[in-house]
């Protein structure tokens, strides 16, 4: 029974208030909670129309415009939430609760309009790129929270629902200088300014809105000292976007064939989604040709990110012993302060061999080395916290990954291909540690293909071996089939 009494008060588990310690007494009605998730995400309808003008040769504007929907749905049986304490006339958090269940059901509904106009000259040596993009919508959030002892709470803590306001302005300008057939270099420049909600993602969230803006430079060098060599090096700076509203943009999202436009560069899986992320990238790139028709190719990247942002909690002040207390209402919703940064550093060696007219063959070696930073920058470092949260944490995941293949093809359009990777990985700083991995696969395909390539018939086995793998996302890498997969596929162009 959960009385008001000057010696006890909930603080997601049961706590005295001269001690100053949790005491981890939990309620036996919390044992009753649906343990279980589900997730639905629907991207419906996606409405989009695009207009081409050429006013003259070298001379085009191209137009874009459309309305994105997406809508999310899922249950959680076993939300987690931090429950934080401090003095209740304000002041630094001084214990930190992260085990405690609650049952949780959260939609939300994104729809967003886009525009963009870009303009192309290109005359002689000189193409300009120039354009802007303006996005606005409404995200209508809803969130519940249950607990056997919700009566604690306040009214609108556990139940929430919001409609903050999103938008984004963008303009952008990139300027390519030829000045000999076997150079190319790149600048450019963009500026983004974005409205949008603080936390919409992380219960309980909040109504509260901000605004974020960057000017990001960018450059490109493309250059071929000789027939059979090119050097590609590129950097960029970008910033994100709150959803998938990134991702429909006229915006070139490549400079010397290096990415510089993303969704998410920290893996989801690892932080979680992620609003207005900040990128920045380096790359450089060797490529080779020898007259022996042998293929070579280097290719050096760091790319980064970082994300400041709220994530929900639940705040217990700490009352004066003796002093009167409002017991059924002193646990309200809160937001604390959350930083991530992310840098994988990767190196990819290929090799490629045509031998004759039917065969070819080769091997590539990627080594990527990733790290992560999670540092909640308002909960002290002599905060009690009691559960397995970690409020400052570095993770690092090395992977290895080889690759050789072989392929055949006919003069009368049949082929047929063959693979095997292999990959190692292993993961430092994690609490308690987590072990790596190392395992090979193998997959086959046979196909044809018509005249010109207009169509294409496949049909592979895909994992022949059945060998399952545990690796960790940290890492950017291609899923791989956990089993043994069949693979069918037809393609045409027209």
């Amino acid at each position: 029974q959960i009385t008001a009494s000057d010696s006890l008060y909930f603080q997601g588990i049961y706590s005295t208030s001269e001690g100053g310690n949790l005491n981890q007494v939990y309620d036996p009605r919390a044992r009753g909670l649906t343990n279980h998730y589900r997730f639905t995400d629907n991207q419906e309808p996606l409405l989009l129309i695009g207009y081409h003008r050429e006013w003259a040769p070298g001379v085009h504007t191209v137009f874009l415009a459309g309305r994105l929907h997406d809508s999310l749905q899922f249950t959680n049986g076993s939300q987690t939430p931090l429950i934080l304490q401090r003095p209740a006339a304000g002041g630094p958090i001084t214990q930190v609760l992260s085990d405690t269940p609650f049952g949780q059901n959260y939609e939300s509904d994104l729809a967003v309009f886009t525009a963009e106009v870009q303009h192309l000259f290109h005359r002689d040596i000189h193409t300009v790129v120039a354009g802007g993009r303006f996005q606005a919508g409404e995200i209508t959030v809803r969130n519940r929270n249950t607990i056997s002892i919700s009566g604690l709470f306040k009214p609108d803590a556990l139940n929430e629902e919001f409609n903050p306001g999103f938008e984004r302005v963008n303009l952008y300008g990139y300027y390519h200088l030829q000045p000999a057939e076997a150079l190319l270099l790149s600048a450019g420049v963009s500026y983004d300014r974005v409205h949008f909600p603080s936390n919409f993602r992380f219960a309980p969230v909040s109504e509260q809105t901000e605004n974020r803006d960057r000017l990001s430079p960018k450059a490109g060098l493309t250059w071929t000292p000789a027939e059979h060599t090119t050097l590609r090096a590129a950097f960029s700076r970008s910033l994100g976007g709150v959803s998938f509203d990134q991702s429909f943009q006229l915006e070139p999202s490549q400079l010397a064939g290096f990415n510089q436009s993303f969704r998410s560069i920290i893996p989801e899986s690892i932080g979680g989604p992620n609003a207005t992320p900040k990128f920045e990238t380096w790359g450089i790139a060797l490529d080779q040709q020898f007259s022996t028709r042998t293929y070579f190719g280097v290719q050096a990247e760091l790319i980064m990110s970082q994300v400041d942002r709220s994530v929900g909690a639940f705040l217990v002040p700490l009352f004066v012993p003796g002093a009167p207390r409002p017991f059924a209402q002193f646990i309200d919703r809160f937001s604390t302060r959350e930083t991530l940064a992310y840098k994988e550093q990767t190196l990819t060696v290929t090799l490629n061999q045509l031998a004759g007219e039917h065969w070819s063959f080769g091997a590539s070696y990627r080594v990527s080395r990733a790290k992560f930073d999670d540092d909640f920058v308002d909960i002290p470092a002599n905060a009690v916290i009691v559960g397995t949260f970690q409020p400052r944490q570095t993770q690092i995941a090395t992977l290895h990954r080889a690759e050789v293949y072989a392929i055949f093809n006919s003069p009368r359009g049949w082929f047929a291909e063959t693979d095997a990777i292999w990959s190692m990985q292993n993961n430092k700083g994690y609490k308690p540690a987590l072990p790596g991995d190392e395992f090979w696969q193998f997959n086959a395909s046979v196909g044809w293909r018509s005249p010109r390539r207009r169509a294409e018939v496949r049909l592979g086995v895909l994992n022949i071996s059945d060998q399952d793998y545990r690796l960790n996302p940290l890492n950017l890498t291609p899923d791989l089939p956990r089993e043994r997969t069949l693979a069918a596929s037809f393609k045409f162009y027209f």
